[in-house]
């Protein structure tokens, strides 16, 4: 009793504590007052935008996480150390490069500085010579301080920017350095309202914001990074920033702060890059701007619908790029243009052809929602065949797949969609529609939030900063003059006369001969310079080596392929180039100077090393020698080519040469099994039933001949089995599939593995899957599982230990294309089977799942074991896989989609005769079937008549139809097969109960027939109370 007790009580352990012993986290650093990034709340729980940002990215990777609390110069050292393994708000520094890994930037902010009411505001550092300035220790703050110790202050760290703001404000400093949102939270949070937020940012102190990680911690640095890009990809970023920065944002209660806003699909003017910041040309004016008019800002783009309706409804106050027209200018107020902006008929290739602006008329045009082009076709009262598109990608893709006639759209964004998605059927127009110009805009009430941004115009534009920006999108601005010199000309040939005429011979000749010159020189140049591109316009390193083995050229592909990444190459010997390190070039070249096949010398190989950020790489190297004249020396000229594509490449083909091997050997056996699977359980049929007739009338028996019976018995159970399993590699076998719960079939498994796995191995179980039903078939998946089981109870014959794990893991997409098995994305149950045995070798490993390959002795195995687990997994829409060490143990890890469905425990069968009475019709084409079901009929009572195929049993049926209750049909018969046997019955009479006795079934045609009426299903071979069982509850 109590060792059931024990058992119980460590089972339940397994299953509700050790998830959390094994589940992936992460250890995080949180700042205690760090806000809105990074700070902790009444209830000591951590908070902010950029603790809220780390979870998220970890939480869409299947990681948790748990925090650790203290100042910043604790949770800093914490994280140097390895103490903890992130923090979620770090800025990037040189100095931090050396000791922390960074994640792609998600932030950047500027700092200013703060000072006591009544002191000056500083612009610069210098003005604060002799001046206290208190910043938070350890932070970017110090090391900006540090950096520029010359200027004469003196430094004060405190553990918090509360306590610096706190001995400002008490005047025990002169001034604090800090990140300027993180001033009005401070300040306003600890309402000291006697400090003074400078509006001046300083210029060259800026914080990037990243998560960092511990230096080396590449796997977790990886990880953070995808999930980084997926938050930001998927909304979670931009909801983040709204809720942290926008939501009650004081600086924009104040005035100080100003949003913009612009449309995030709109390029080059304004759109989303790469990694989630707003980007473009509008973006950069916005921000040059902002600059010059000390404005502080934050540009928010959205889909442009939502944009305009959000500056309507005052959510923001400006957008950057909005077209003027008479009906917005009655709500809206408009700044100086800044653009035009072409607009153009989008047409498909070969139709519409000819079309202008005056020939619109009763064509269904497709325009962007709340575009200029859509008013513009208002105004011209064509809108009654107007398609809305929710951006220009979107409206390229309808015009694109023939949805509309053409399109109203401006020609550089349009041009740009086209080229990005690869649109070949679309024809951007030339001649302009509409030339908008493009200004800022803003509510009619708020119009002097627009002197502001003309003033900004008006100086960038006389700086020259304007023209910068619009070059670095657009080109270079167009500008043409001429100049008329030939009346000039005229006039001194007819004032200097002849003597003039010959001066100017020899002027003109002199100056085409330096221009001959010049050009000539010119081209020299351009023909160098051709071959420089050329040369570094090519995916290969091209280097040359001189007879002292240094490098003297080589051309501008980065290949990561020296020793040092700083190191220069130019002028180095050869040996630095990672690749180059087993050549001897004195050997293969300048030994042989003086051969006369010296030039004919072709050395090639294929290098594998790492090159310096540790990544494995393939190069073909090709060396040959070149002339000596052309640099004045021998020297020998390389080529490094990367080829790691192809040949992970030539990788994946072999493996899924193996594949095809393995799946052809599957099919072959599926064929096999097919083929025999109905003669074997008919000869099975004729050894059972006659055992099972001999010892139903074992009177005439003593116990030797009872025993031999029974021998019988369970030797065509066996047989009975092994077919099975064969017939299981068959594709034209389909199993009952219901819902089967893994983890009591592995606690059944456990409790048979008790009692007969050796005593010297200890049984490990660790059911940490929540969920944990799959649907297939039961029987299958439970002999599964025990295979596995029993042969690592074979590997561990002097002890060990052997571990059933489970735990829920989802596969996206991309996991699923990555895998060779039919994997449909979503959840799945892992089952990992785990043993510290003898293990396998490589080349066993690939083997272990083909068809009668074993590495046991004569008669120890067959070879369908693992061949007919991986067959089972396949069939249930799963993957297996392995990992072994030779001399250390097997792991085998198999993957099955859950179920949500769960259906309630079928009923055993009864082992109790039944008998009855009745006519039966019994269709067999095996003469030993029809012989032993008469006597096994009329045993139980019912008389019988015979048939020995479909033709025949047609005949007697039509004939004696009134006097048969009930038929019982074989499947595979010469002439007419079950299911042509089946139709015809029902022909005759539809009411007519069949059962179908097979030992080989066509899922197709079997569902045919139970589809129009088959009564029931019985396999070969059977037993003698299932078929009586069967036939009593029809007939009754």
């Amino acid at each position: 009793m109590r060792q059931k007790f024990f058992y119980t009580t460590f089972i339940l352990y397994l299953i509700f504590i050790t998830p959390q012993l094994y589940s992936q986290s992460v250890v995080a650093g949180c700042e205690i007052s760090y806000p809105p990034y990074s700070f902790v709340d009444n209830n000591n729980n951590p908070q902010g935008f950029s603790v809220e940002l780390l979870n998220a990215a970890l939480e869409v990777m299947g990681y948790g996480y748990k925090y650790q609390i203290a100042p910043w110069s604790e949770v800093f050292q914490k994280l140097k150390n390895g103490g903890i393994d992130v923090l979620p708000v770090v800025g990037i520094t040189p100095e931090r490069e050396s000791i922390f890994e960074f994640t792609i930037p998600y932030l950047t902010m500027h700092g200013s500085f703060v000072v006591k009411e009544g002191s000056m505001v500083p612009k610069r550092l210098e003005q604060l010579e002799d001046k206290s300035i208190a910043v938070m220790e350890s932070d970017n703050a110090q090391e900006y301080l540090d950096s520029h110790k010359d200027l004469g202050f003196s430094t004060i760290l405190t553990e918090t920017f509360e306590e610096a703001l706190i001995m400002l404000s008490k005047g025990e400093v002169d001034a604090v350095l800090i990140q300027r949102y993180l001033a009005h939270q401070l300040v306003s949070q600890l309402k000291l309202e006697n400090l003074i937020i400078s509006d001046n940012l300083v210029e060259d102190f800026k914080q990037t914001f990243t998560f960092a990680v511990t230096k080396g911690n590449t796997k977790l640095l990886s990880i953070l990074n995808e999930g980084l890009s997926i938050v930001i990809a998927n909304g979670t970023f931009e909801k983040l920033q709204s809720k942290w920065f926008l939501a009650n944002y004081k600086l924009r209660d104040s005035g100080r702060l100003l949003i913009f806003g612009g449309d995030n699909n709109y390029p080059p003017y304004e759109y989303i890059d790469k990694n989630g910041q707003p980007a473009g040309y509008n973006v950069d004016l916005t921000r040059a701007i902002a600059r010059e008019m000390n404005l502080e800002v934050y540009i928010q783009l959205g889909q442009w619908s939502d944009i305009y309706n959000k500056l309507n409804n005052g959510e923001i106050d400006v957008v950057q790029g909005l077209f003027y027209s008479k009906k917005r200018a009655k709500t809206l107020a408009f700044s100086s243009p800044h653009t035009v902006i072409k607009h153009v008929i989008v047409h498909r290739e070969d139709e519409y052809k000819n079309l202008t602006k005056d020939n619109l008329e009763n064509l269904n045009i497709v325009v962007m929602k709340g575009d200029i082009m859509e008013g513009y076709l208002n105004d011209q009262n064509i809108n009654n065949n107007i398609i809305l598109a929710k951006n220009y990608s979107h409206a390229l893709e309808l015009l694109s797949n023939g949805v509309g006639d053409c399109a109203l759209l401006a020609q550089i964004p349009a041009n740009y969609w086209v080229k990005k998605n690869g649109i070949k059927n679309i024809i951007v127009g030339h001649n302009a529609v509409l030339s908008p110009e493009l200004n800022y805009g803003t509510m009619d009430y708020n119009n002097k939030l627009l002197l502001s941004i003309n003033e900004g115009l008006s100086i960038l534009k006389s700086t020259g900063e304007y023209r910068e920006i619009y070059t670095k999108w657009f080109g270079e601005l167009e500008t043409t003059s001429s100049l008329n010199l030939q009346p000039i000309k005229r006039v001194l040939i007819y004032l200097l006369g002849p003597l003039t005429l010959v001066v100017i011979l020899v002027i003109i000749w002199l100056r085409s001969l330096k221009v001959q010159i010049r050009k000539r020189t010119h081209e020299l140049l351009l023909s160098e310079k051709k071959l420089e591109n050329i040369i570094n316009s090519v995916s290969s390193f091209i280097f040359v080596i001189d007879i002292n083995n240094k490098i003297i050229h080589r051309n501008n592909v980065d290949m990561k392929i020296v020793d040092v990444k700083k190191t220069p190459i130019i002028g180095s010997s050869y040996k630095i180039l990672s690749f180059m390190r087993d050549i001897d070039l004195d050997e293969i070249f300048f030994s042989k100077l003086n051969s006369k096949d010296y030039f004919q010398i072709k050395h090639t190989t294929k290098v594998n090393f790492s090159d310096y950020d540790n990544n494995e790489q393939w190069l073909q190297v090709i060396l040959t020698p070149l002339d000596e004249e052309i640099f004045n020396s021998p020297v020998v000229i390389g080529t490094a080519t990367n080829i790691t594509t192809s040949i992970k490449q030539e990788e994946e083909n072999i493996s899924l040469q193996k594949q095809l091997l393995h799946k052809s050997k599957m099919d072959a056996v599926g064929q096999l099994a097919g083929g025999i699977s109905h003669d074997f359980n008919n000869v099975l049929s004729g050894i059972i039933n006659s055992a099972q007739l001999i010892k139903m009338t074992q009177k005439y028996l003593d116990n030797k001949g009872l025993k031999y019976v029974e021998m019988i018995l369970k030797a065509s159970t066996h047989a009975e089995s092994l077919v099975s399993k064969l017939l299981s590699f068959s594709k034209n076998t389909k199993e009952a599939e219901k819902s089967v719960d893994i983890h009591k079939m592995i606690k059944e498994t456990e409790a048979i593995l008790q009692e007969t796995m050796d005593k010297s191995i200890t049984l490990i179980t660790k059911l940490e899957a929540e969920d944990y039903n799959v649907f297939g078939n039961e029987s299958s998946l439970h002999s599964s599982l025990l295979n596995l089981c029993i042969n690592a109870n074979h590997a561990m014959k002097g002890g060990g230990r052997l571990l059933i794990k489970t735990e829920n893991i989802r596969l996206d997409v991309e996991d699923c294309n990555r895998i060779d098995f039919d994997l449909k994305p979503g959840k799945f149950i892992l089952i990992k089977i785990e043993d510290n045995g003898i293990g396998m070798k490589r080349e066993v490993q690939e083997r272990i799942f083909e068809p009668f390959y074993t590495t046991k002795g004569l008669g120890e195995g067959t070879g369908l074991g693992l061949a007919a687990v991986y067959n089972t997994i396949q069939t249930h829409k799963g993957l297996i896989e392995v990992e072994s060490d030779y001399g250390y143990g097997t792991s085998f890890k198999i993957y099955i989609p859950t179920s949500q469905i769960v259906e309630e425990r079928e009923e055993t069968s009864s082992s109790t005769v039944e008998r009855g009475k009745g006519r039966i019709l019994f269709v067999d084409d095996e003469e030993i079937n029809r012989i032993l079901a008469k006597d096994i009929l009329e045993s139980l009572g019912y008389s019988v008549i015979l048939a020995n195929d479909g033709f025949d049993a047609i005949n007697i049926y039509k004939d004696k139809m009134e006097n048969i209750d009930l038929v019982i049909l074989d499947y595979m018969m010469p002439r007419m097969n079950g299911k042509e046997t089946f139709i015809n019955l029902m022909d005759i009479n539809t009411n007519v109960r069949v059962i179908l006795s097979t030992g080989y079934s066509d899922s197709e045609a079997v569902n045919f027939m139970k589809s129009h009426g088959l009564n029931f299903i019985i396999k070969k071979p059977y037993k003698i109370a299932e078929l009586s069982g069967v036939i009593k509850k029809l007939l009754s």
